[in-house]
C-alpha cells in the first residue's frame, strides 16, 4: 500500500484526479450557495427553515444530503488517504468527517426539538466546509507539487543510474576504489 500514492502516480491519473477534486469542489460551491440563499447563513433562518419541516420533507432532505455527502467526500476522502501525508493527520480526517456527518444530519431532525441544534448545525457545517476544504488543497499540493519534486528526484536518480552504466559522469580516482550509492546500497568497485 505504501508504493499507491498520489505523488507515484502516472500523469493521466494524476490530471483525472485533480480535476474531479475541482469538479467536487464546484459542488460544494454551489451546496454553500443553496445554504447562503435559504439561510443568508443566519442561525436564526436555519431555526426557520428547519423548525418546521414535516417528517417527510425531513426525510426527503437527509437523503439528498447524506447521499451528496457520500459522494463528494468519498472522492476527496479517497484522494486524501492515497496522499503521503502521516496517518495521525489521516486518522483525524477519517474520524472527524463521518462524525461531522451525522452530526449535520441529525442536528436538522432535533431543531424542532430545541433551538440549540440550530448551532450544532452552523457549527457541523463549518466544520465539513473547513475538513473538504483541508483535503482538497493537500490532495492537490500533493499531486502537483511534491509530485514535482518527486519526478524531479526520480529523473534525477535515472539519470546517474545511466551515467553510471556507461561510465560518464562517474568518479573516478586513479587506483583505488570508487564507493557509488545504487538503490540505497553501497557499491565499490575498483576503477
Amino acid at each position: 500500500m505504501e508504493k499507491i500514492k498520489l505523488r507515484n502516480m502516472p500523469l493521466s491519473v494524476k490530471i483525472f484526479v485533480s480535476l474531479m477534486l475541482c469538479i467536487a469542489g464546484l459542488s460544494y460551491l454551489t451546496l454553500l450557495g443553496s445554504i447562503y440563499i435559504d439561510t443568508d447563513l443566519k442561525v436564526v433562518n436555519i431555526i426557520k427553515g428547519y423548525a418546521d419541516m414535516e417528517y417527510m420533507e425531513l426525510t426527503a432532505h437527509s437523503f439528498k444530503y447524506i447521499f451528496w455527502f457520500f459522494g463528494m467526500f468519498s472522492i476527496v476522502g479517497a484522494s486524501f488517504l492515497l496522499t503521503s501525508y502521516s496517518e495521525k493527520v489521516k486518522r483525524v480526517f477519517a474520524t472527524i468527517v463521518p462524525l461531522f456527518i451525522v452530526s449535520d444530519i441529525g442536528s436538522m431532525w432535533l431543531v424542532s426539538k430545541s433551538h440549540w441544534f440550530a448551532y450544532q448545525l452552523f457549527a457541523s457545517g463549518a466544520v465539513l466546509a473547513t475538513s473538504f476544504l483541508t483535503m482538497f488543497l493537500l490532495a492537490q499540493y500533493e499531486i502537483w507539487i511534491i509530485g514535482a519534486e518527486n519526478k524531479q528526484i526520480i529523473d534525477s536518480a535515472d539519470y546517474f543510474k545511466v551515467a553510471k552504466d556507461s561510465h560518464v559522469g562517474s568518479k573516478f580516482i586513479k587506483g583505488k576504489k570508487a564507493d557509488h550509492k545504487v538503490n540505497g546500497a553501497n557499491k565499490t568497485s575498483k576503477r
